[in-house]
């Protein structure tokens, strides 16, 4: 390709990622977006080192998730931005063209076609299954893990025009593919990718110069493996790839026999390979009974169609007449980048997520890229016509799909309606309305939650935050006493109970919990609250020292908010230390120091 077309290509996808999702520029922080707004440490370009050196995400549940280049990235952003989401989604938009782009080049490199590279780009440019990785901030791993293995695959292709690879180019591809796995998990199967492709194009090399190319590849690339996961160790030393507290809500695959499951994957399957090619049906929320068990291929047509279909591509694959063409390439690339999330082998954090056939899809874009590259060398105009009635489909279907991640809201009701038995999407839909104090109708869609599960924990949360809200404190700590019973672990229950045994004047049970239970979460999961309750706990146990230590130690930061500085004061006052106790007083500057002390003695107190 001509230095020419390539500028203006890179132009053209990004006036083209722009249109397409120009929509979710004005869209707010959602659903898994808030969790990276809300850590202050993010928002200090000095702290981008540590990413690498600990756990990316504070939740229990993701604490095995290790993405610091990702995360590096976010904390730019919010370096330079805040926590105002434009700047966010310029990024993903952008980032999107650059994945088309970069397409169209490993396409072309690939099959020296330069119809096929543009059929291929603009199929993967358009699909409407894209989405929610675009439009969901926090889904920026998948977009930046599939830009950096397309762009390690164009180093690979450089380093293969000579017999022997060049030692040079091998070098720079396995460097982009570090930093790819330091995104996106999925970037490992990079050099199995390129290597396979490469010998199903090239057949057998003479066998001295393969060997010396195929050990040095294993050699630069493993390097890079094994610093990776060197690095994984220090970070999170104690947890696998993945979640590793996987609930039957998110993944009903952890409950049935191995079998129920494996069976259940080719289900899977077909959902994916369906919705990429025929999007209908799209939703935020695969969860607990979107997706039913299978206990036989018989008695599911979806299950035994996606066995079908996986068999058909491996047909591709390995049948001599297809295998070096687009179609058994294209087939090849996408059973390798499928098989990460196929719950054939490994159990993923959810059953289904349309967020994680961004980069497999690449291989049936170059599929349909070559379905109708033949039909273009066949009848040139209506294949042109029959392409644009396809993308103007998927149009119609992306750019108002996009709307749905616009804010919490729309999700929500979305999840909803599109899944009716989504037990996530009504505890999120009924924490909304609690939260923005809606509460006939948060206690309506908590119990249409109910109807379909009481095995989710955040249903009995928002119960009990509303009976809570409603004085109905022995009622909240039933339900919260219900959440923590599930085997589906709950910070938010965690984190509540304790408030609610402080209000009904059980102290010294609050305590307890905090000691026991609290104090084992992530810190970056008990926030300023959380502390001020703890504070306040030891205090009203007559712990006065240990409560101004904790204050010390915890919220030096925030002695100057009232009700810490107010709390110091007290524990001074019943200390005997007057002085202090008069020092931290928050209140009126006319108030005279016997004043503040009448005021002292009534504050806190049991």
């Amino acid at each position: 390709m001509s230095r020419k077309f390539l500028v203006l290509s890179f132009v053209l996808s990004l006036i083209l990622s722009f249109v397409l999702y120009g929509n979710t520029l004005k869209g707010e922080f959602v659903w898994d977006d808030v969790f990276f707004t809300e850590r202050q440490e993010l928002t200090q370009v000095s702290h981008i080192p540590k990413l690498f050196i600990e756990a990316v995400l504070p939740d229990k549940q993701a604490a095995s998730l290790y993405r610091p280049f990702t995360m590096a990235t976010f904390s730019l952003n919010l370096a330079l931005h805040g926590k105002e989401p434009l700047g966010f989604h310029i990024v993903s938009i952008v980032l999107n063209a650059l994945a088309a782009w970069l397409l169209l080049q490993v396409v072309y490199r690939l099959f020296k076609d330069k119809i096929l590279a543009i059929f291929s780009a603009l199929f993967f440019m358009f699909l409407p299954i894209h989405t929610e990785a675009v439009a969901l901030m926090k889904a920026r791993d998948e977009l930046i893990g599939t830009v950096l293995l397309l762009l390690a695959w164009l180093a690979f292709l450089r380093s293969t025009k000579s017999e022997v690879f060049s030692k040079k180019w091998l070098l720079l591809s396995a460097a982009i593919f570090f930093i790819g796995i330091l995104s996106k998990e999925f970037v490992i199967m990079g050099p199995a990718l390129f290597y396979l492709v490469y010998w199903m194009q090239n057949g057998i090399r003479p066998i001295a110069a393969r060997v010396k190319s195929l050990g040095w590849g294993i050699l630069i690339y493993g390097a890079f493996f094994a610093a990776y996961l060197f690095m994984r160790h220090v970070a999170i030393p104690d947890t696998g790839f993945g979640n590793d507290d996987i609930g039957p809500l998110s993944n009903v695959l952890v409950m049935p026999e191995r079998w129920v499951a494996f069976l259940t994957a080719f289900k899977i399957a077909f959902i994916y390979i369906s919705k990429i090619i025929v999007p209908i049906g799209l939703t935020a929320s695969y969860h607990f009974k979107a997706v039913t068990l299978v206990g036989s291929l018989f008695v599911s047509w979806k299950a035994l169609a996606g066995l079908s279909l996986l068999l058909l591509l491996i047909a591709f694959v390995l049948w001599k007449k297809t295998k070096k063409t687009p179609l058994g390439v294209g087939a090849l690339v996408f059973l390798i980048l499928y098989f990460p999330v196929s719950q054939l082998v490994f159990i993923g954090g959810d059953i289904v997520g349309e967020r994680w056939m961004y980069l497999a899809s690449v291989g049936m874009a170059i599929i349909v890229g070559w379905i109708f590259t033949q039909f273009f060398q066949w009848r040139k105009y209506v294949a042109i016509a029959c392409f644009i009635v396809l993308i103007g489909w998927y149009t119609s279907i992306l750019i108002p799909r996009n709307l749905v991640w616009h804010d919490s809201f729309a999700l929500f009701s979305s999840m909803v309606k599109d899944s009716p038995n989504s037990v996530r999407g009504y505890s999120a839909l009924g924490q909304y309305y609690f939260e923005h104090g809606m509460y006939p109708e948060a206690i309506e869609t908590i119990n249409k939650g109910f109807s379909i599960s009481n095995q989710e924990p955040n249903l009995y949360v928002v119960a009990a935050s509303i009976a809570y809200k409603q004085g109905k404190f022995s009622q909240a700590e039933g339900f919260i006493r219900k959440a923590l019973e599930l085997p589906t672990f709950s910070t938010a229950a965690v984190l509540n109970f304790p408030r609610i045994l402080f209000v009904q004047r059980d102290y010294d049970g609050a305590l307890k919990w905090y000691d026991d239970f609290v104090s084992q979460l992530p810190p970056a999961s008990i926030k300023f609250p959380e502390k001020l309750l703890y504070a306040t706990i030891l205090s009203k146990t007559e712990q006065y020292d240990r409560s101004n230590t904790y204050i010390l130690d915890e919220l030096a930061s925030d002695i100057g908010h009232h009700d810490v500085g107010m709390l110091m004061s007290a524990n001074y006052y019943y200390l005997g230390d007057t002085k202090k106790a008069l020092q931290y007083f928050q209140g009126e500057k006319n108030q005279t120091d016997q004043e503040k002390i009448e005021i002292l003695k009534k504050f806190n107190r049991k």
